[in-house]
């Protein structure tokens, strides 16, 4: 990395690309360039940490496809959607390990694929169109399930329960007075 000061990114990927979101408000002047295996980002903006500039290179991982790749700067951050030269899932974003770049870079899990969600269509789950309506239960007929519609703990509990809707205050009463009375002998 060639940079003082790297703003905070998140990053995610499906097959063919992946997608970079520079974490950078009020951006001024920025732009974004791409080579083989970088990103370049320049520019100035806000961050968590207050103002600042920036003249950042990412070295990526593998190769990408410059010309099909493109940004958007936006008033709350800086989305970059990077078309990979070869398709498959990348192990990490960036040369560098990840002790190198945890301080800047994570994971953006609102965007990401798994290998395995991609193979069955795409993020979610398989077959149940994200859970949309449950599928047909809203057709479902509940009259069966028995109950008038009223409350279970309306009713009255059974004579053989009667000592268990004794309140704890008359527990106390019965055992004092016992505990009171001579014993018989």
């Amino acid at each position: 990395m060639a940079s003082a000061k790297i703003p905070p990114c998140k990053w995610a990927q499906n097959k063919d690309r992946i997608f970079l979101t520079i974490d950078v408000s009020d951006a001024k002047d920025a732009t974004v360039s791409f080579e083989e295996k970088k990103v370049v980002f320049r520019g100035s903006g806000k961050v968590a940490s207050g103002a600042a500039e920036f003249d950042t290179t990412i070295n990526l991982n593998k190769e990408i496809t410059p010309a099909d790749c493109k940004h958007k700067v936006t008033d709350r951050e800086i989305q970059v959607n990077l078309k990979k030269k070869e398709s498959g899932f990348w192990e990490r974003m960036t040369e560098e390990p990840s002790k190198v770049t945890k301080h800047w870079l994570s994971c953006d899990w609102s965007r990401w694929v798994d290998e395995d969600d991609e193979k069955a269509g795409g993020a979610g789950f398989p077959g149940m169109d994200d859970f949309g309506g449950y599928g047909d239960m809203g057709n479902m007929d509940y009259s069966g399930m028995g109950g008038d519609g009223g409350d279970s703990d309306d009713e009255e509990p059974p004579a053989d329960l009667g000592d268990l809707e004794k309140k704890p205050e008359e527990e106390e009463d019965e055992e004092g007075a016992a505990a009171a009375q001579p014993k018989a002998e």
